[in-house]
């Protein structure tokens, strides 16, 4: 106890210094489950964060997406092979049968060596040409010449037999189905029989299908040429007479299954223009998309537009090739018209413009019959695949056909310029 009483000042010192090491054990204990606790929250702000900022992940979304472009695959490619087997083959315009398609000599294209071929592809060109109206059963109507002269044939006597016949154009006759004669109520159809005009134009339009203007379909100038034509040349010319078949084929097929409905009906004497859904072609050009500025008709009345707003361009998949078409049909055949020429090829319809027609009421020199009428200017562009044509092509048109066309190597604002127009030199010309 002396011991206690003799020390107690360092003894209290020393419980003071233990009971302060304690509490601050006890202290730095706490302190560290505080730290843990923070850095705890820490952790859980920072990995919130982090997610709130993170993209959201749904796999349903993804799983769907997936999907969709996977079908979206799928149909550009189901769309690639249908417009491969569509362009791989073509229509004989002597058989009617469809047939593989393949330049019409053997060995001209892309390069050919000798000159004998290249004479033999001119005259063959010529040929299957002069077929393009034969397949439309077209042609013009009379001039004020052949008018005449066929009046002058004709003479008095046939005149008058004509008179008699019965309305062409499903106009009324008469009460009594007589020539209406002096003092009689006037009568349409009496007067257009008595215009000598109108009845030679009726009788040429009875052996028509379809009337085709002049200059409405333009031969590749190297018809025009004495000497062989060079490589480029035959494959413009190549070219467009492929497109030109594809177009004069779909217009074809239009008024082909109107004769069939008409035949069907027990009416096949009205398998002539006047009842056709297809009257008249007046423009059909191929703009200068098909390497060194060929292949183009005459400029059409209302000029393509470049680029259109499909925005396409060539690719080394495809080629573009913007196509000008003027007809006159009928009203409501304006939808059949585009399906078939969808159908034919690989065509996107990128304008349609269509007016009113009024028809001579005498029928001349037209024979339109009695339908309502417009005339319709549809640009088209057309996608030529490069499997299907490639290998036809000579190499410096290859070079031209697989790159985007340039602002230098527009078509001017007609879209038009000499047919067929050849440039020489190495340049990038046209496309």
């Amino acid at each position: 106890m002396d011991f206690v009483k003799k020390q107690w000042r360092a003894l209290a010192f020393g419980l003071a210094c233990a009971a302060g090491l304690g509490l601050g054990i006890w202290q730095w204990m706490a302190a560290s489950d505080v730290v843990a606790a923070m850095q705890t929250a820490n952790s859980v702000g920072t990995r919130l964060k982090s997610q709130a900022t993170a993209k959201m992940y749904n796999h349903n979304w993804i799983d769907t997406k997936r999907k969709e472009v996977a079908e979206s695959e799928n149909r550009f490619s189901d769309s690639l092979r249908d417009a491969q087997q569509r362009q791989s083959f073509m229509t004989d315009f002597r058989t009617g049968q469809r047939v593989e398609r393949a330049p019409l000599v053997e060995g001209v294209l892309p390069k050919a060596d000798r000159t004998q071929p290249k004479i033999e592809f001119r005259r063959r060109y010529k040929e299957e040409f002069a077929l393009l109206f034969t397949r439309l059963k077209g042609d013009r109507p009379l001039s004020d010449n052949e008018v005449t002269a066929e009046v002058e044939r004709a003479g008095l006597e046939e005149q008058a037999r004509l008179a008699q016949m019965e309305d062409p154009w499903t106009l009324k006759l008469d009460t009594a189905g007589n020539v209406v004669g002096e003092g009689q109520t006037w009568d349409r159809a009496r007067t257009v029989w008595a215009d000598p005009e109108a009845r030679a134009q009726y009788r040429r339009a009875r052996n028509l299908l379809m009337y085709i203007d002049a200059g409405a379909l333009a031969p590749h100038p190297l018809t025009d040429k004495t000497e062989p034509p060079h490589d480029v040349e035959i494959w413009q010319a190549q070219m467009s007479l492929w497109i030109l078949q594809d177009v004069v084929e779909a217009l074809a097929r239009v008024n082909d299954e109107r004769v069939r409905r008409l035949t069907d009906a027990g009416t096949p004497e009205q398998a002539w223009v006047a009842y056709m859904p297809i009257k008249r072609l007046v423009y059909l050009g191929i703009d200068r998309h098909l390497g060194f500025a060929g292949f183009s008709n005459s400029p059409p009345r209302d000029g393509y537009f470049y680029p259109s707003f499909t925005g396409r361009e060539n690719t080394d998949k495809y080629f573009v090739v913007p196509v000008h078409l003027t007809l006159v049909v009928e009203a409501e055949q304006i939808p059949v018209v585009l399906d078939s020429l969808v159908r034919i090829s690989f065509f996107t319809p990128v304008r349609i413009k269509y007016t009113h027609v009024r028809a001579d009421w005498r029928q001349k020199p037209y024979v339109y019959g009695s339908a309502r009428l417009v005339e319709v200017n549809i640009d088209l562009e057309g996608y030529y695949l490069h499997s299907v044509f490639g290998k036809w092509m000579p190499p410096e048109v290859k070079e031209q056909l697989t790159n985007p066309i340039g602002k230098d190597l527009l078509p001017d604002a007609q879209g038009g310029g000499s047919p067929g127009m050849i440039r020489g030199g190495g340049g990038r010309l046209g496309g």
